[in-house]
């Protein structure tokens, strides 16, 4: 009788656990709607010298374009040379022991194809970005029809005096960090302001504060069972995963909790494109921009099924 009363406990608790999954998948999978019940679509997308790029399409889509009409440094499938670059003099410094660059020169490359020196306020219209990163599904043979995630940085350095550029939030490189705050972006980092769209959609992480709230309430072990029942969490940052309900900053779990939201949608395919802007504050204003277009990878699709088979089996 004892037997049957604890494999009883065991099933009812296995049962809600998957009970919390499934419905972690259908919140997952609803749509943010409007006062008339339509969906909300307001658009992702950077405008630069004046050319708008939806970014709200596949990686390699929106990848390929930018490519087509600009350089992209940094980018492993960027085919076209280098637009400009900057030589530096080197210097031995006596004093110091150690080697310093003072002078630069800044070099162009002209319709020839040669390199020829310019200043900064002579670069032409031609526009270089930057990619600090850019992920595909297969490293060993990287094709651009494979990647499903990458960054790209957009800022004054290489670029003529009359670059513009400026995002569905409305921020250009120059602006206040006043009007970054305005626009919804978050202090992730020191000086680095996010704002976060899927599919389109801007993502207020003021809209989890009640989470935030609810979750700093949870005992450890309560905590454990949320976040071992519920995907989503698995995309937090490891070093917030196992005590997240202890976190202090209510408003840094906000932002956690609608990335890490925003994020598991993608990775269990139930939207296809994150957005994330980073805006880089120095002597409060924009310095720079960069964008971050994530899709669904291989990978995710792999780890999201593993999760679903621990589920039903525990």
């Amino acid at each position: 009788m004892i037997c049957k009363i604890r494999e009883h406990k065991s099933m009812k608790k296995n049962l809600g656990l998957v009970g919390l999954f499934m419905m972690g998948l259908v919140l997952c999978a609803c749509e943010k709607r409007d006062d008339n019940g339509q969906a909300s679509n307001t658009g992702a997308y950077v405008k630069i010298n004046d050319k708008q790029y939806d970014l709200s399409k596949d990686c390699d889509e929106v990848l390929q374009e930018f490519i087509d009409d600009m350089y992209i440094a940094n980018c492993p499938f960027e085919e076209e040379k280098e637009i400009r670059k900057i030589e530096y003099t080197e210097y031995f410094d006596e004093e110091r022991c150690i080697f310093v660059y003072e002078d630069k020169k800044y070099y162009q490359l002209d319709e020839n194809g040669t390199y020829v020196e310019v200043e900064p306020e002579d670069f032409d219209d031609r526009v270089v970005l930057e990619a600090p990163e850019i992920r595909t599904n297969s490293l060993a043979e990287q094709k651009i029809e494979d990647v499903h995630m990458f960054w790209l940085s957009a800022k004054t350095k290489f670029n003529s005096k009359d670059f513009r550029v400026v995002t569905s939030d409305g921020i250009s490189i120059g602006d206040t960090v006043e009007k970054v705050k305005d626009a919804g972006g978050y202090e992730h980092l020191k000086g680095n302001y996010t704002t976060i769209y899927i599919d389109g959609e801007f993502v207020d992480y003021e809209d989890y504060s009640k989470d935030a709230e609810r979750i700093q309430k949870l005992d450890s072990e309560e905590w454990s069972q949320e976040f071992m029942s519920n995907y989503k969490y698995y995309c937090l940052n490891r070093e917030y995963r196992y005590a997240f309900n202890k976190l202090d900053d209510t408003e840094l779990m906000m932002y956690l909790l609608a990335e890490t939201e925003a994020e598991s949608k993608i990775r269990i395919g139930v939207r296809d494109t994150m957005v994330k802007f980073v805006y880089r504050i120095s002597e409060g204003k924009v310095e720079s921009i960069d964008f971050c277009v994530i899709n669904q990878s291989e990978m995710d699709k792999k780890n999201f099924d593993s999760f679903k088979e621990n589920m039903l089996q525990n």
